[in-house]
């Protein structure tokens, strides 16, 4: 029987099979879809304190505690809006036609 050119991998160079692999990683990231639009769900909220013991130096910064006082009105706000009842979250009933 006649062999396939490079039939196994012991009989292929370093630069055929890295070729290999190359091709192999292309396929792979064709496949891969960056998720932009992240949401999570109240329901499912895990909060972790953090360690009794340790000294936040972040806090200490008047800059950084309006950064931290703004990103949490905007987790309040939207845990708000995911938590309000359907008939005060929209204006109009949602149907399917």
């Amino acid at each position: 029987m006649a062999e396939k050119p490079g039939g196994t991998r012991k009989n292929l160079n370093q630069v055929e099979i890295n070729a290999q692999w190359e091709e192999a990683v292309k396929k792979e990231s064709r496949g891969r879809i960056l998720n932009e639009n992240f949401d999570f769900n109240p329901k499912n909220l895990l909060v972790i304190t953090d360690k009794p013991t340790s000294i936040n130096k972040l806090n200490e910064d008047p800059k950084n505690k309006e950064e931290n006082k703004e990103s949490m009105d905007a987790l309040k706000k939207k845990l708000e809006v995911l938590t309000t009842v359907p008939k005060k979250k929209y204006p109009y009933p949602m149907t399917a036609a």
